[in-house]
């Protein structure tokens, strides 16, 4: 493990934490004053934390989590922590490398699709989108650079297969399943499916991003099975809601970095 390439992993994870911020802050309906305006089944507890949205933010990110003031929330160096930690993490496993960066464009898209989701009940199209679109690109750069182009294959396959088998889940309980979740289930599928590909016949070029998308999706079951378990022990009632997506981009990111034989 080339320990530089890990801390400055980490430098990197917390700048793009700073702007990541600057794009959830103004996420339209985010900040909400009135309890008639909070998602179906939300926590009213998240008016505590809200203000108008800062006017005097800096014209370029600046790290809040080494820099006290008044125009950052308090959960701005939450993002920045938990984007540095998995930066690092995920250049500590896989070393530094053309699928390296594409990946670590994962981590930011997730982390920042799932703070949204934390708040507002739903992934957002204006980040989940282009994500999407750049994810698959740097997919497709990174598999060129290392020699590697059937992999792309794998990766289309991959975003077919994870999307269809979350919008069978949403057709079954759209409550428990969201349109969001199943449009976030391309990019993940894209990065699960390309990790997975395995060389071969047709079977085998099916299989491997099968296989990856199960466990992504398992992963993140569980994940959503704790999570959603603990939160609602702490709410002390078995009705309340509890956004999916944070616990797919946990399970999908865990997959990708540790749990798919590397590229």
């Amino acid at each position: 493990m080339d320990i530089v390439a890990v801390v400055l992993a980490g430098i990197a994870g917390l700048l793009v934490g700073s702007f990541a911020n600057r794009l959830i802050v103004r996420e339209p309906g985010y900040v909400v004053t009135d309890p008639k305006d909070l998602p179906e089944g939300a926590d009213e507890s998240l008016l505590d934390e809200l203000e108008p949205v800062p006017t005097d933010l800096p014209p370029v990110p600046v790290l809040a989590v080494v820099r006290p003031g008044s125009w950052w929330r308090r959960w701005f160096p939450v993002t920045e922590v938990v984007m540095a930690a998995t930066f690092a993490a995920t250049v500590a496993e896989l070393g530094w490398s053309a699928p390296t960066a594409a990946t670590l464009f994962l981590v930011a898209a997730l982390v920042t699709l799932a703070a949204v989701d934390l708040r507002v009940y739903r992934i957002p199209d204006r980040i989940n989108f282009p994500s999407m679109a750049i994810g698959f690109g740097a997919i497709v750069v990174a598999s060129l650079i290392d020699g590697a182009p059937a992999t792309i294959l794998g990766a289309a396959i991959g975003g077919f297969l994870y999307a269809s088998m979350l919008f069978l889940a949403h057709l079954i309980s759209p409550r428990g399943m969201g349109w969001g979740d199943v449009k976030l289930a391309w990019l993940m599928g894209f990065y699960l499916g390309w990790r997975g590909h395995e060389p071969g016949g047709v079977l085998d070029l099916v299989l491997g991003p099968l296989r990856a998308v199960l466990l992504g999706a398992a992963l993140g079951s569980i994940l959503g099975v704790l999570s959603g378990g603990a939160y609602a022990i702490a709410r002390r009632s078995t009705k309340v809601v509890f956004p999916y997506g944070p616990s797919l981009a946990a399970g999908c990111t865990i997959a990708v970095v540790w749990g798919i034989t590397p590229l």
